[in-house]
């Protein structure tokens, strides 16, 4: 089993549009369902209002939930999960000032950042990737909390292969600092050929159902 303990920090990586987001939602919400955790969300690509209808959905398991289950999840959420709500010109140092904040007034001890590419911090400055992963590592360390920290992967010749850890963007420390370094790869040459089947008309072939529709992978 995939433990996710208190001080420590995890880095989901993951090719752009391969479920990074969608992976987030669905261990926050165990998170708060399961193991009664506190959580603090700074979705910095999306504003609120968005990224809260996308985690509803997700936890009705619909894309049309009623009335009924809107009111139900929002009603759990409620006092479990709170926003940083920015989506521009974010300091992280200021975001991990709010982070202790909820940490100290609200018990939050589960924060996501979605993602690094939106921390203020040029995609080439290694030496500032360096020390916002010292940072964050630290705040974990001291304040008993886990950070879900969501980022990219290098752009390569195509997204038919599984990446690993060495394809994580960036600093060498995003991951050497990490606790915990996962990755999510879609596989999309799968949908293309249940797509084209579907479009034919013709069953799906055995050897293509066999394969993976997804893969999370733990590389630390």
């Amino acid at each position: 089993s995939l433990l996710f303990r208190p001080g420590e920090t995890i880095v989901l990586a993951g090719i752009n549009g391969h479920g990074k987001s969608q992976m987030v939602g669905w261990l926050l919400l165990n998170a708060i369902r399961w193991h009664d955790v506190t959580a603090c969300v700074a979705s910095l690509e999306f504003k609120t209002a968005k990224w809260l209808s996308r985690l509803v959905r997700q936890a009705c398991a619909r894309f049309d939930p009623s009335s009924a289950s809107i009111r139900h999840v929002m009603h759990k959420l409620s006092g479990a999960m709170y926003s940083f709500d920015l989506q521009s010109g974010v300091n992280y140092r200021r975001m991990l000032d709010v982070f202790k904040y909820a940490r100290n007034r609200y018990d939050c001890r589960f924060f996501v950042i979605d993602n690094l590419a939106k921390c203020g911090i040029p995609e080439d400055d290694y030496r500032a990737q360096h020390e916002f992963m010292q940072v964050l590592t630290n705040f974990n360390r001291d304040n008993d909390t886990t950070t879900l920290l969501v980022h990219h992967m290098r752009k390569g010749d195509n997204e038919d292969a599984n990446p690993g850890k060495m394809s994580v963007k960036g600093s060498g420390s995003i991951t050497d600092l990490a606790d915990t370094v996962l990755a999510i790869w879609r596989n999309k040459k799968k949908e293309q050929k249940v797509k084209a089947a579907a479009a034919a008309g013709m069953p799906l072939a055995e050897e293509v159902r066999r394969e993976e529709d997804a893969v999370l992978t733990c590389s630390k």
